[in-house]
């Protein structure tokens, strides 16, 4: 009975073991060893080493909207979502440095979870954004189509799935 049990915990051990290898060696992060899984890089897009050297965001979009990485930076992801346009993801942890200011040709508010984001188009260029009760400013955007009603939803899908890719 002790070699059984034995035996059992040595393939447990071995099958969490060839878990961690095969995510470490297909350049997963500890993220994907953790449940989330990043969107494959776009073929299109930057090298993937480049994309891996970017490191996670504090929150990460796990919308089944997004189809691929375009480009990764240590505070701002593009992705290419399903319909084929862009969306561009910018997280900042603390004060947000200054930006420049323009008028929005239209805004308002939504509530995604207890959370109160804020819209506004910017010429053809719709960006949702918010900022984090523990300081992490958020911002989506993307190119605006024919519908910003379903802009500002398709937006309000992918912030609602946003998640920190470690526990």
């Amino acid at each position: 009975m002790f070699a059984r049990i034995s035996q059992g915990r040595a393939f447990l051990l071995s099958e969490i073991f060839i878990v961690v290898v095969t995510a470490t060696a297909c350049g997963s992060s500890s993220a994907a060893v953790n449940g989330h899984v990043p969107p494959p890089r776009c073929t299109d897009g930057r090298p993937q080493g480049e994309i891996d050297a970017a490191g996670v965001l504090p929150l990460e979009p796990q919308s089944q909207h997004i189809v691929c990485v375009q480009v990764a930076e240590t505070t701002d992801r593009s992705y290419r979502l399903t319909d084929g346009r862009p969306l561009h993801v910018y997280e900042h942890l603390g004060p947000l440095p200054a930006k420049p200011t323009r008028s929005p040709n239209e805004s308002g508010t939504v509530a995604i979870g207890a959370q109160s984001w804020s819209w506004r188009t910017l010429d053809a260029y719709l960006v949702l954004s918010t900022e984090m009760p523990d300081g992490i400013y958020i911002e989506l955007g993307l190119p605006t189509s024919a519908n910003r009603s379903a802009d500002i939803e398709l937006l309000k899908d992918i912030a609602a799935t946003l998640r920190s890719p470690t526990p």
